[in-house]
């Protein structure tokens, strides 16, 4: 799983962002969010896996 939700942060393209909840659903079930948050925490590789691009999802605009 830590594999597909680096694969997921790669393909993330430059100047935007996904929450943990988007992650989770591209992995099958959208209660995952934590386990992604829990494997973004772990990231080995943090300029390979730009963990940057994640945002918790209920930020609210100003």
């Amino acid at each position: 799983m830590n594999e597909k939700v680096y694969e997921f942060l790669r393909r993330v393209s430059k100047g935007k962002v996904v929450t943990y909840g988007q992650i989770a659903e591209y992995l099958g079930d959208k209660n995952l969010a934590r386990v992604v948050g829990n494997i973004l925490h772990n990231n080995p590789d943090a300029l390979k896996n730009p963990c940057y691009k994640i945002i918790n999802g209920t930020l609210k605009k100003i």
